[in-house]
């Protein structure tokens, strides 16, 4: 069983960092696009789609920024209440909210593939730039599939005594 949690946790921590990765470079270019469009309609040429085009980077970086985040302990976490219990109880409840959280996103997860699916069958388009709306609903979906995959590991890892999940 150590062996199992210690390569998923290789392996999602792999997956996170390409996502950490590509989701800095959707960052930069929403930077960039904002920044140029600015200069631009101060010029008189407003760019056309920039706000569509920023509204699906910023999907995409949310999303593959919250496998990391869990990772980093940069979640938001109520535990004033919780680290006050006995340790035992403690463990429940971070279990409990495990539970939840991996269920959450696991349908979430699902119910955007759906989404993504239905929109590619109808070809749905944006307004503007008529791009494609689907291939930013399955980036987000993948993101709360690794989401879902690293809670459950680190739900895993609190079960597996100290010492033993790390190589």
């Amino acid at each position: 069983m150590n062996k199992i949690i210690r390569g998923l946790d290789g392996l999602i921590d792999s997956v996170n960092k390409a996502l950490m990765a590509s989701a800095g470079v959707l960052l930069i270019a929403m930077v960039c696009l904002a920044t140029l469009n600015v200069i631009l309609r101060k010029a008189g040429f407003p760019m056309n789609g920039a706000f569509e085009i920023m509204g699906f980077f910023g999907a995409l970086v949310a999303s593959f920024a919250m496998g990391q985040t869990l990772k980093a302990g940069e979640h938001i976490a109520i535990d004033v209440i919780v680290k006050m219990l006995p340790r035992v109880v403690q463990r429940i409840f971070l279990t409990a909210n495990d539970i939840v959280s991996a269920v959450f996103f696991g349908l979430a997860a699902w119910k955007i593939i759906v989404l993504g699916t239905n929109l590619w069958r109808v070809n749905d388009l944006s307004e503007t730039l008529r791009i494609p709306y689907f291939p930013f609903l399955y980036g987000v979906a993948f993101g709360s599939i690794v989401m879902t995959l690293m809670i459950i590991v680190e739900g895993a890892k609190r079960f597996v005594p100290p010492g033993e999940v790390k190589p």
